[in-house]
């Protein structure tokens, strides 16, 4: 009787063994498929108000064990008010897929006419698993450096200095006399000629 209590004993914990490495192997299969989404670029890009962007937004959805997704749907959604940007399908939304290396990219989007910061909200899903991250964006007006107002200003000073000085050379010189012979008017072979 001590040996079934004893072999009971170590059945209980070979039974509870069987049951961690079984869950472990479960948590090791869910790190494998987790996804996640890496930025391709610095999470804090500027756009001019009213304009395309320069740089596309681009990132990676890889898993657990940092290994590209394909074929994972992307989809960048943009505020629908305020600092905003927008697609090339005029929308607030796109939806990509990621290519061999994990690869999404939303090209030609365009900021909106307001000034400010933003986030582009972004959303993987594969398989099941869905991991969302947020993209910083400030849709900024373009700014002219002093240097560029200076030779903006001086190519416009410039500009009006020739055509005075044209217009100047222009009445200085010699009035032209107008034609004294009084004009000829044809009619059907006969001609007419003013009087003086």
């Amino acid at each position: 009787m001590n040996l079934n209590k004893q072999t009971l004993g170590w059945r209980a914990l070979c039974g509870l063994l069987s049951l961690f490495l079984a869950f472990g192997t479960a948590l090791a299969g869910q790190s494998e498929t987790a996804l996640r989404i890496v930025p391709m670029e610095s999470n804090a890009a500027e756009v001019v108000v009213s304009r395309p962007a320069t740089r596309p937004l681009s990132l990676r959805v890889v898993d657990g064990n940092n290994r590209p997704v394909p074929g994972a749907t992307v989809v960048f959604t943009s505020p629908t008010s305020g600092p905003s940007s927008s697609f090339p399908n005029g929308s607030n939304s796109m939806i990509v897929f990621t290519n061999q290396q994990g690869l999404a990219v939303a090209q030609d989007y365009r900021a909106n006419s307001i000034p400010g910061q933003y986030q582009i909200q972004v959303q993987a899903a594969y398989m099941g698993d869905v991991v969302r991250l947020s993209i910083r964006q400030t849709n900024v007006v373009r700014k002219t450096s002093p240097a560029k107002l200076i030779a903006i200003a001086a190519a416009a000073g410039g500009a009006a200095a020739a055509f005075w000085a044209a217009k100047g050379a222009e009445s200085s010189s010699t009035p032209q006399t107008p034609a004294t012979t009084p004009p000829t008017i044809v009619l059907l072979g006969s001609s007419v000629r003013g009087s003086r």
